[in-house]
Formats: C-alpha cells, structure tokens, sequence
C-alpha cells in the first residue's frame, strides 16, 4: 500500500510541476487557489485537532510559537 501512495506522490508532483510551466501568465491565480486550499486544510482538520485531549495552554502556546517561527523564517529569507 505505501508504495502506492508514493507511486501517486510522485506522479501528482510531476504533474504539479508540468501544470506551473505551463500556467505562467495565470500563476498568481493558482498560488492564491493553492494558498487557500492549504488555509481550508489547517481551518478544517488540523486546528480541530489540536483541541482534542490537550491541555488549551500548551496548545495556545505552541500555536503562536509555531507562527512565529514562520514568521521569523519569511522575514529572513525576504
């Protein structure tokens, strides 16, 4: 089963990456497509998560030192 699943991961990024060469007078309209699926994603399955069996601090507190970190990363790489 799993090498299927990285048979299908391996197929959809080069399909991913056929479709951004050929896309590029329309990128920014797939970025803010993808950017949004991936907000939907963290909204959706991952925060709900997060609220399951934990204490609400540390969850609070990892949370924003996740943010943060990101935060921090874009600021240095920009």
């Amino acid at each position: 089963m799993a090498v299927f699943v990285a048979l299908g991961a391996f197929l959809m990024t080069l399909a991913g990456g056929w479709v951004a060469q050929r896309v590029t007078d329309r990128r920014h309209l797939v970025l803010g497509f993808f950017g949004g699926a991936l907000l939907y994603l963290a909204a959706a399955e991952i925060l709900p998560e997060a609220h399951h069996e934990h204490p609400a601090r540390s969850t609070l507190l990892c949370t924003v030192a996740g943010v943060g970190f990101i935060w921090l990363v874009v600021g240095i790489a920009d």
